[in-house]
């Protein structure tokens, strides 16, 4: 009988990482699979946000080699990291919402962003990504009027409406209640599975590390090592 293996959609080897003039993390070995859910931890100036930008094509690859969703860190030309970017949905602690919108026309702007032409279409996948956060009943609700908790659903919604085979979130839950937290933890978890999408999760949350297991790689001594 054969068995796939799954497929690797985040792969570093002796990759360094950081800015041209001074290394934040180096020699890094790491890999994730599609449908993992992995979290990063580390102190504030551990090197995260460095991991997290050079995997999102804001940093360039100081050393070594990395691939991420196909697109090899080391040779990508400026032109196509928005094609990455593509492949990538980011969920920040702070949303990056636009407030005065309604939450349908903030997903159909990214839609007609990403050239999306067809409006009928646009209409139909903002209505199935919000249908899939439980925020069909707000699609016409400007964001300043949502929860904290709602707010961040609606931007998971954007982090899948172009089909992200990877999904960043940085402190996704740092400015949510626990029971808000516990449901957007639920709901990456879900989407995971259903996407067959990586998570990687940045979190200072040791809760959240209880009770919602996975793996944990923690930035230290400028590098990063798989907690046991």
């Amino acid at each position: 009988m054969h068995i796939e293996l799954a497929k690797d959609i985040i792969s570093l080897r002796n990759a360094d990482m950081g800015y041209p003039d001074r290394r934040v993390l180096t020699e890094v070995n790491f890999r994730m699979s599609e449908a993992e859910f992995c979290y990063l931890v580390g102190h504030t100036g551990s090197g995260k946000t460095s991991l997290l930008k050079t995997l999102y094509g804001a940093l360039p690859l100081l050393d070594g080699d990395a691939t991420v969703c196909d697109y090899d860190l080391k040779t990508i030309k400026e032109n196509e990291i928005p094609m990455l970017r593509r492949k990538i949905g980011m969920v920040f602690q702070d949303f990056n919402l636009f407030e005065d919108w309604t939450a349908h026309r903030n997903l159909d702007f990214v839609l007609k962003a990403t050239d999306w032409t067809d409006a009928d279409k646009r209409r139909h996948r903002v209505e199935e990504c919000l249908n899939r956060v439980r925020l069909s009943d707000k699609s016409e609700i400007e964001v300043y009027k949502l929860s904290g908790g709602q707010k961040q659903k609606l931007a998971i919604a954007r982090a899948i409406l172009n089909h992200s085979k990877l999904i960043i979130a940085d402190e996704p839950t740092g400015n949510l209640d626990v029971k808000s937290t516990d449901e957007i933890l639920y709901l990456l978890r879900d989407i995971s599975q259903e996407y067959n999408a990586g998570i990687l999760l940045a979190t200072h949350d040791q809760r959240v590390l209880k009770k919602f297991t996975a793996r944990v790689y923690r930035c230290e001594h400028e590098g990063i090592v798989e907690e046991m």
